[in-house]
């Protein structure tokens, strides 16, 4: 039972991996608001999800991976702490460039484009931290996707909350983090998504 539930933890990791989560919310950002903007067409949005994904996903992975053929990693997760400057450096540099695009270029709406610069920002603090204490990237990450949902999309949030606390008990189980950790990675990754959005629209 234990081994179904280490391999279970390691599936539910790896599809929340934090370089994946952009391109998640963009995909779900998509497919909610495209009927709401006919007259944005439904190609742009494709163009977002996929420009999404390379920017913040593919490129800091390609990276992750020569670190790790390089021998300054250890593995894709970086569980060492201390491993992480180089990794993060590098994402966080395509998350400003991806955030600048989604600013300047994307034809989306203002609360697309806070949570794009909270999720950053984020990203930027966890960053700061791990160096000293590891707060999970995971929990950040998903924290931040509810952070820009919940408000306008409460089912959808209330889901990705679901989801969040299925990962809370995944990296639990592998032993990645506390479980302070994951909650204040969590919260860490909600606040900055959402205050943004509530001093926008309050």
């Amino acid at each position: 039972m234990s081994k179904l539930v280490n391999i279970l933890s390691r599936i539910v990791s790896a599809i929340t991996y934090p370089l994946f989560i952009p391109t998640y919310g963009v995909v779900l950002y998509s497919l909610l608001y495209s009927r709401l903007t006919p007259a944005i067409p439904t190609a742009a949005y494709i163009y977002y999800c996929v420009l999404t994904f390379l920017i913040t996903g593919l490129i800091p992975l390609v990276g992750i991976l020569i670190l790790i053929r390089k021998k300054v990693v250890t593995d894709i997760y970086i569980a060492d702490a201390r491993e992480r400057r180089i990794p993060y450096i590098i994402t966080l540099s395509c998350f400003c460039i991806w955030c600048y695009l989604a600013i300047k270029y994307m034809h989306v709406a203002p609360a697309f484009r806070l949570s794009a610069v909270g999720a950053t920002m984020a990203l930027c603090i966890v960053n700061l931290i791990n160096p000293y204490w590891k707060i999970s990237a995971h929990l950040a990450g998903i924290g931040g996707l509810i952070g820009g949902f919940i408000l306008y999309q409460p089912v959808v949030g209330c889901i990705l909350l679901g989801v969040a606390l299925l990962l809370m008990f995944a990296r639990l189980c592998l032993d990645a983090h506390t479980p302070l950790q994951v909650v204040c990675g969590w919260l860490l990754g909600l606040l900055m998504t959402l205050i943004p959005n509530l001093i926008y629209y309050g």
